[in-house]
């Protein structure tokens, strides 16, 4: 939680330069604020390349969905990017596989003739329109979000330097579109990021204004293409190597067993033993305490999930850091990122965002960001309290004492390090005692 944390002026100008990339798609709405600065999707996105996190734009046709790409595919990755478009007969090994003709000769199976092409090398994947494609093609894109193709029964590794992003579109809306399928879980996981771009966070009207005050052209329009990949290479390996902030590491472990308990033992205090009729079960049992926030009524997150948010919560401090906020950040960025990856991430109960939040998960992950934050936040300093006294295997029932309920997971983490912590102190005295003995002796 180091708030003085020392300004990196080249890396500040190397994401100023991924910003004004965007050179057509225009929108200045703030999903939030980070230190008092504000948060654009611009930024989002940013921050989503610097944590190689992949996006999907989701939305209503004709929001600039397909202009948001196209900046970052010749605006970031000089259009170095393999470009697919969702169809009932797809086949991403179309674009890696080639025939070599020289060695037809001495092949003695298909096999033998194919090989992959300069693609694999490529950095940036998009899919748009992904859910044009049927399921059975959807479970071909599985790879390619993870960074890797399959080939001849080995996985193949793509990207350079270790690094490549997916990103993908979808019109999503009110049931007018045919041809359309679900994104199942699996898929939707790994397209981490997603941002409505026709909802909540549309361009302001001063945005399509300028838009609008050009010629009469609706079509996707092109732009300067430029290769910043080399400083986003650069920017993703400072975020790998960054130290893990303890803030990080117990909001992760939060949202993935904080909200997950329930107070019902036979079901181990888990939600996601009881299932997503959890709530149901709890009025039955006489549990509504624990039903009054919206936290208690949201499922906890997968580690998939957690690693995302905290991830691009991160990264986001990084952008925000370059716009020139200060100080320690992880609360405001845990809350922008959780408003933007909540809303699709199926913790919700659907009932409740119907009744109370309009039918937007966006509304409801506004609220369940600020609980979630506050309630972390609000335990960071008994946390490190309580880790200092571990490491040296000093904890008592005292300390622990706070540490009940959805924090139930930290008293377990708390006792396993005070038991190592004792442990290593009993193994130092012992050394101490050899070596005096061993001094004793020389005298």
């Amino acid at each position: 939680m180091d708030g003085d944390e020392k300004i990196d002026l080249n890396q500040n100008n190397e994401i100023h330069e991924l910003i004004r990339a965007f050179h057509v798609y225009t929108n200045s709405n703030p999903i939030g604020f980070i230190g008092g600065v504000e948060i654009t999707v611009a930024d989002v996105v940013i921050a989503s390349l610097i944590a190689r996190e992949n996006m999907i734009f989701i939305g209503r046709p004709g929001w600039g969905k397909s202009q948001l790409i196209e900046d970052i595919m010749d605006g970031i990755f000089n259009q170095r990017a393999v470009y697919f478009r969702g169809r009932h007969d797809l086949d991403i090994k179309e674009v890696f596989e080639r025939i070599n003709l020289h060695k037809l000769r001495d092949a003695k199976t298909d096999d033998d003739v194919k090989e992959l092409t300069e693609n694999v090398k490529e950095v940036c994947f998009v899919i748009d329109e992904i859910n044009r494609a049927p399921p059975l093609i959807q479970n071909t894109f599985y790879g390619l979000m993870d960074g890797y193709i399959s080939f001849k029964g080995k996985k193949y590794e793509l990207g350079r330097l270790g690094y490549s992003i997916g990103i993908a579109a979808a019109n999503l809306g009110d049931g007018n579109y045919s041809g359309t399928f679900n994104i199942d879980d699996a898929l939707n996981e790994r397209l981490h990021v997603p941002l409505n771009l026709s909802s909540l966070y549309k361009p302001e009207p001063t945005d399509l204004f300028d838009v609008f005050n050009s010629a009469d052209n609706p079509r996707v329009k092109d732009i300067t293409a430029q290769d910043l990949s080399e400083q986003l290479f650069k920017l993703h390996q400072k975020f790998i190597d960054a130290e893990a902030d303890l803030y990080y590491v117990i909001f992760k472990t939060y949202l993935t067993f904080g909200l997950d308990w329930c107070p019902i033992e036979e079901a181990r205090n888990s939600k996601s033993v009881l299932g997503k009729n959890f709530s149901s079960i709890l009025k039955e049992k006489g549990y509504t305490h624990e039903l009054a926030t919206l936290t208690g009524t949201s499922m906890g997150m997968s580690p998939r999930v957690s690693f995302v948010v905290s991830g691009l919560a991160r990264a986001l401090e990084m952008v925000a850091r370059a716009k020139g906020a200060e100080g320690f950040l992880g609360v405001d960025s845990s809350i922008v990122a959780l408003k933007i990856i909540a809303p699709y991430s199926g913790i919700f109960d659907p009932q409740i965002v119907r009744k109370e939040f309009y039918g937007n998960p966006s509304f409801a992950a506004e609220q369940f960001a600020k609980e979630t934050a506050e309630e972390v936040s609000s335990k960071i300093e008994p946390i490190a309290h309580a880790f200092k006294k571990a490491v040296n295997g000093e904890l008592n029932e005292s300390d622990l004492a706070e540490f009940k309920g959805k924090w139930q997971f930290m008293e377990k983490i708390l006792r396993r390090e005070n038991t190592k912590g004792a442990v290593e102190q009993n193994e130092n005295k012992q050394k101490d005692s050899k070596g005096l003995m061993f001094v004793g002796k020389n005298e």
